[in-house]
């Protein structure tokens, strides 16, 4: 294939990628798992919210997904800028889109690796969007293969100018560097404007009123919900605040929220409580759900019970979020060996009549109290609406100081 084709060929993998990248940053920025259709699980059979919901996947202040768009727009900056300007700047913008694609590539392989060992789960719209790049960054090389030692020299001379020797073509020089310093100032701008529009999106930019914060909490109702003795919880049961969260155990939000927990009791300590209720957004056993958001949620709360049953509900919880699991023929079974639980009585307990309806009573009970979504957390028997963790601090200092508790 000439190179011409194939430089085609690898421009359309690229915009492929960008594309992809673009639209997992958009499906980046819900915060909260509220039904709907989940176009991943649509498309391919497997959701991709638990991959671009995980802490890992926001470096740098956004989405990983945006490092692609910032990059990948880079580059085909660079592409268009050489094939218009052509002349001078031609070989510098080739040698500069190679180098950041071999970075972006080296990046995708790491992405992929980590996708295929189960560090991560799966997303297929994420594997696809890597391969792409991987695919346009090879037949990029391949089409270059021919100039590969002239883009060398073309890195180098611009090493030499930056340093401050004297070029051959010093007007050439001069407009290669506004050309580079153009597709900086874009770069930049993308990866501010993605910034933005994540803290906007994601709620994290809104601006936080305390006074409205603690009104809006005291005008809810207390509400009845019904927590017993053995419920799984963290903290002291003597705790002045108690918060309870409805759960689903493979909601990527409230994997996030736990995360925000473990920070909230170091802070607390013995003032706070936090008990556990399930809620899994699957239709099998949740008849508040409209459509099963993550299939599969109504056995892992059963598995869940189980585990609590030889107390490991904590340990199980943690280990249904890690990596390994997917692909296993029974990833419940797999992760109680782990975990050093008797297998045989805790998949006697994960199906029995008695789990299922301890599953049931928490599903019911938030059916009861208007719970669509998850998570759905209770501060004292008053609901919340804002989750993030400055909002969450307020409202927890509040109900302490009216309980006469030293605040933090």
């Amino acid at each position: 294939m000439r190179p011409f084709r194939l430089g085609a060929a690898a421009v359309l993998f690229l915009c492929g990628a960008l594309l992809l990248s673009g639209f997992l940053l958009f499906l980046s920025f819900p915060a909260k798992d509220a039904g709907g259709s989940d176009v991943c699980r649509v498309v391919f059979g497997q959701g991709c919210d638990a991959t671009i919901s995980d802490p890992f996947s926001r470096q740098g202040g956004i989405p990983v997904a945006g490092w692609g768009v910032v990059g990948l727009g880079c580059v085909l900056l660079l592409l268009l800028l050489g094939r218009t300007l052509g002349g001078a700047f031609r070989g510098p913008a080739a040698a500069a889109a190679s180098i950041l694609l071999l970075v972006g590539a080296l990046v995708s392989a790491g992405l992929v690796a980590s996708l295929a060992a189960g560090v991560f789960p799966l997303c297929p719209l994420c594997l696809v969007a890597n391969l792409l790049n991987l695919a346009g960054v090879a037949t990029w090389l391949r089409a270059r293969r021919g100039e590969l030692a002239g883009i060398g020299r073309d890195v180098r001379a611009g090493l030499r100018y930056v340093a401050g020797g004297s070029p051959s073509d010093p007007e050439g020089a001069r407009w290669c560097v506004v050309a580079f310093l153009l597709v900086a100032v874009a770069g930049v701008a993308i990866y501010q404007w993605i910034l933005i529009e994540t803290d906007r999106k994601t709620d994290a930019g809104r601006t936080i009123d305390p006074a409205t914060l603690v009104a809006e909490y005291e005008a809810g109702a207390v509400a009845d919900l019904r927590i017993e003795p053995d419920d799984p919880a963290l903290g002291s049961s003597s705790a002045s605040a108690e918060l309870v969260v409805f759960s689903d155990a493979f909601c990527p939000h409230c994997r996030s929220f736990w995360f925000q927990v473990g920070s909230a009791l170091g802070r607390y300590g013995e003032d706070l409580r936090v008990v556990y209720k399930h809620f899994p957004l699957e239709s099998s056993c949740n008849a508040g759900t409209p459509a099963t958001m993550h299939p599969g949620a109504c056995a892992a709360a059963s598995a869940l019970e189980a585990a609590r049953r030889q107390d490991a509900f904590w340990a199980f919880h943690e280990r249904l979020g890690g990596p390994g699991l997917r692909g296993r023929a029974d990833p419940f079974a797999f992760a109680a060996a782990e975990l050093g639980l008797d297998v045989e009585i805790f998949l006697a307990d994960a199906g029995s009549e008695h789990v299922r309806s301890r599953v049931g009573n928490d599903v019911r009970t938030g059916n009861r109290l208007g719970v669509t979504a998850t998570p759905a957390v209770f501060l004292n028997g008053r609901p919340l609406t804002d989750l993030r963790p400055k909002a969450l601090g307020i409202v927890i200092d509040h109900v302490l100081r009216m309980q006469g508790r030293r605040t933090r």
